[in-house]
């Protein structure tokens, strides 16, 4: 459970191409990709209580992307 709608997202990738860029979503749809450093960032889940889904993409120099879903929940 979440206790807030900010959370932290621990991001880790490999890949045999150096993995470059990441970018985190509430929804399918990726709309800003930002640079990989392999550390944690603040995510905001929005404000709907319950299990909300967060997706995550990497993308790789080679221009290869990856997806990954997570869920976090709050309490109602």
């Amino acid at each position: 459970w979440a206790r807030s709608t900010t959370v932290s997202a621990a991001l880790s990738a490999q890949d045999d191409v150096a993995v470059t860029q990441y970018c985190l979503s509430n929804t399918a749809a990726c709309s800003r990709w930002s640079s990989f450093t392999g550390s944690s960032v603040n995510w905001s889940l929005g404000t709907t209580q319950g299990s909300q889904t967060v997706s995550a993409w990497f993308r790789d120099a080679a221009g290869n992307v990856s997806t990954v879903n997570g869920s976090a929940s709050f309490p109602t």
